[in-house]
């Protein structure tokens, strides 16, 4: 492929493309383009002629790749088509969000239990190493041990608190619900033998 340009100069230079590398180069004379057109001619005649055979086992191996591409797409298409019009169900919501608390509290105590090892561990560390000047900062890192255990002490008391007092909800709705069901057979009842004097 040959570009032709005219610089400001009014000189004529052509750009060539070679089909092998596709990188651009400045052919400046004749010969390097007659070369340029050669190597075209030669890269024509060696690949493109030749007609471009694909043998029976190359093929069925292409097309089962092709169709398992097919397949993995539609599969992902269809999986975002359910998800999009996917209906939420208000238990498999509220299950959902009591999941995504757990794995946060869970994440927090892990948290927790790390820094707390990492304390330890340096507190090891400093009584294996302590000097005289290392006193303070042992009982820097003795008090950030005890600070740590109570935060988590702490934590896992709320935790609990939070869990009963979850539980304490749940107990009144479910005896207030009962309550209005029993009101209302009530009613019901009455209604009946209103129905069965008249």
């Amino acid at each position: 492929m040959y570009v032709t340009v005219y610089a400001k100069s009014k000189t004529k230079c052509a750009i060539r493309l070679t089909p092998t590398t596709r990188l651009a180069a400045i052919v400046h004379t004749t010969n390097e383009e007659a070369a340029s057109w050669a190597e075209n001619n030669n890269f024509r005649q060696d690949i493109l002629n030749h007609p471009w055979v694909v043998s029976e086992h190359d093929g069925k191996r292409a097309k089962r790749k092709a169709e398992g591409l097919d397949r993995e797409l539609k599969a992902r298409v269809e999986r975002r088509r359910k998800k999009l019009h996917a209906i939420p169900d208000p238990k498999s919501a509220a299950a959902e969000k009591e999941r995504e608390r757990r794995e946060e509290a869970k994440r927090k105590q892990d948290e927790e239990r790390r820094r707390r090892e990492e304390a330890k561990k340096k507190l090891e560390d400093e009584k294996r190493h302590a000097t005289a000047a290392d006193a303070k900062n042992k009982q820097k890192r003795e008090e950030e041990v005890k600070r740590l255990t109570t935060e988590e002490e702490k934590a896992r008391n709320e935790e609990a608190t939070r869990t009963n007092t979850e539980r304490e909800k749940k107990e009144r709705d479910r005896g207030r619900r009962e309550q209005e069901r029993k009101i209302r057979e009530m009613e019901y009842q009455r209604l009946m033998e209103k129905k069965g004097a008249q």
